[in-house]
């Protein structure tokens, strides 16, 4: 997929760096998704909207649409915006922003991917992002360490598995 080579990204993120305003501040007056989307929603012109790397300057007058992806900017918000509002919350005490960016993950939909398959698999309903993310947060610091005892869901699968085997 040309359009998201890292060129085109890095291009487009130094666009959003030279907006004209601070990129943290903007992230931590952030109070709903809609604001966080439109944070990352703009378009690059001149040079990257003919090409997708330093090397192949097409000159085509119509231009190639050079803006992310709903997907991406979701990704963005999960795993950038979010982060750092609540991580600034943290550290100054800002318990209001440690509470909006807990409120972006429940209003972005959920992550599909790799690490909450399993999960759905077994019938764990994934509602948002803030599902999404626990999720992968059980899955690093249980399932892969190996630690499925200590783990509620781990636990309960593995005495299903041990009650089905006892009834065979």
């Amino acid at each position: 997929r040309p359009a998201n080579l890292p060129h085109r990204r890095i291009a487009l993120l130094a666009r959003i760096l030279t907006s004209g305003s601070s990129l943290l501040s903007n992230i931590l007056t952030i109070e709903n998704s809609d604001q966080a989307t439109s944070l990352f929603n703009r378009q690059i012109d001149g040079y990257w909207r003919q090409s997708y790397t330093f090397n192949d300057y097409v000159g085509d007058s119509t231009g190639i649409p050079v803006t992310l992806g709903h997907t991406s900017v979701q990704s963005l918000i999960i795993n950038v915006v979010s982060p750092i509002m609540y991580a600034w919350g943290q550290v100054r005490g800002d318990y209001p922003a440690m509470e909006r960016a807990a409120e972006l993950l429940q209003q972005s939909p959920a992550e599909h991917n790799r690490l909450t398959t399993p999960f759905e698999s077994a019938g764990i309903k994934i509602n948002n992002a803030l599902d999404s993310q626990a999720l992968i947060q059980v899955r690093r610091n249980y399932c892969e360490t190996g630690k499925c005892l200590y783990c509620r869901i781990g636990h309960t699968m593995l005495s299903d598995a041990a009650r089905y085997i006892r009834n065979r």
